[in-house]
């Protein structure tokens, strides 16, 4: 299965963090293997992996969001 490419709308932004919800990203599931998302500002893709250190540091938030990076930057996808 192809990764799934989000708007960068589609998250609040803080400085280098960012956070969204499955449903307005139109999933039933934390993406397992990582997704892409397009900036809204400059055009470019960017690539989130899977964040296990911050996962385990927050001991997988219970089930109820899921941590990803890319290149010094933090997303967090909660239920």
């Amino acid at each position: 299965m192809d990764k799934p490419t989000f708007n960068g709308q589609l998250f609040t932004w803080k400085g280098n963090k960012a956070t969204s919800n499955l449903g307005l990203l139109g999933l039933t599931e934390f993406p397992r293997d990582g997704f892409y998302i397009l900036s809204h500002r400059s055009g470019e893709v960017r690539f989130f992996a899977p964040d296990h250190d911050t996962m385990e540091a927050n001991e997988f938030f219970d089930g109820e969001a899921s941590a990803y990076i890319c290149r010094g930057l933090k997303v967090q996808i909660w239920t």
